[in-house]
């Protein structure tokens, strides 16, 4: 089904929104840079979006949609061997999109001081941990606490320099310890 004018508008506005914060960062994510970024009227993005933070859950929402199509994909093909093996090898392969990676962490942090972004930033958590439910069979607790580890390595990540090398082994260590944890009644 085709998508109506203002529906591609805002799409566009939408990914101008992504670009802007990818390339100036969250600060610079302005209704007019956004208008600028992508070749619309102040009026038709203020329109679309009354509020910034109406403009950032939308990008936070397509960044969601997109972690988990891609994570989904990722899995179906790398969700064989040991969990502990497998979630060490998606840290690595989500460290290796770094911009892309940034952008979102950026978001997400936002979450904290914004309070009309948290729900979006809960459902991002939620989803990655529905993600490793079902893909790789964690209890609930144990797929929480995997995603906890996994934003930590993650966020490190952004921080480090890009030619810092991870110590894999300690993670898959830590992965190992998630899984093989007794569960708690």
């Amino acid at each position: 089904m085709s998508q109506s004018k203002s529906e591609v508008t805002k799409e566009k506005i939408i990914r101008a929104a992504t670009q802007v914060i990818r390339r100036d960062g969250l600060q610079a994510c302005t209704h007019r840079a956004v208008a600028e970024e992508a070749g619309v009227s102040l009026g038709t993005t203020t329109y679309q979006f009354r509020t910034l933070d109406d403009l950032l859950t939308a990008v936070m929402q397509l960044a969601i949609d997109e972690f988990s199509d891609s994570t989904r994909r990722w899995l179906q093909l790398n969700a064989s061997g040991a969990t502990e093996d497998i979630l060490t090898r998606f840290v690595m392969w989500t460290l290796s999109e770094r911009s892309r990676l940034s952008t979102e962490y950026e978001l997400f942090v936002a979450a904290v001081s914004r309070p009309l972004l948290r729900p979006c930033a809960m459902n991002w958590l939620h989803e990655h941990e529905t993600l490793l439910i079902e893909f790789l069979h964690l209890p609930p607790e144990k797929a929480r606490a995997a995603v906890s580890f996994i934003d930590a390595w993650l966020m490190r990540g952004i921080l480090d320099e890009p030619e810092t090398v991870l110590l894999e082994e300690l993670i898959r260590t830590v992965f190992r310890a998630i899984v093989t944890a007794p569960q708690a009644r």
